[in-house]
């Protein structure tokens, strides 16, 4: 999704949320090697990815209804118009317009690629991003702002990884 794009802000939303600055084709890795790592950002009474990743959900649904469910399952429940489970996906879209709305005005990417599992689920939070996130963007960045799932699926991690292996030190 971002062929072509020379700044692009990748984010993974699964297991964990995870986030990366490609400039240029390279990863910027910061000092340490720690640049992206936004999952301990705080949020709320918690972490963002307490709230923006597959667990999130989870333990947001858990809390809401009493009962145990996986991303997949939310996001069926949601399709099937489940009132919890589609206000579990608006507070989802929230954490990620707060993740999103700091790191874009930090760095000022060309795009957005959003990866992952959750990015199956993408029709259930994506449209309120997208109306929520320019809000708090400058005018420049929300005029211009596009966010893209990730073209390879769920795959893409395990590509970009492996692409690393071949890139020059």
């Amino acid at each position: 999704a971002g062929r072509g794009k020379s700044s692009i802000l990748g984010i993974t939303l699964g297991t964990g949320c995870g986030c990366a600055f490609i400039n240029d084709g390279k990863i910027w890795c910061g000092y340490t090697g720690n640049a992206g790592e936004i999952w301990q950002a705080p949020y709320r009474d918690r972490f963002i990815e307490d709230y923006v990743s597959g667990p999130g959900l989870a333990r947001m649904y858990k809390a809401s209804t009493g009962r145990e469910a996986d991303g997949k399952e939310i996001a069926e429940r949601a399709r099937a118009g489940e009132t919890e489970a589609l206000k579990v996906f608006d507070e989802f879209a929230d954490g990620l317009v707060f993740a999103l709305s700091w790191t874009l005005n930090l760095v000022d990417p060309e795009a957005v690629i959003i990866g992952g599992s959750v990015v199956d689920s993408s029709d259930l939070f994506i449209p309120r991003v997208t109306e929520k996130l320019p809000k708090y963007l400058t005018r420049e960045a929300a005029e211009h702002i596009n966010i893209l799932c990730a073209g390879l699926g769920n795959n893409s991690g395990y590509i970009g990884a492996a692409a690393l292996m071949f890139e020059d030190k």
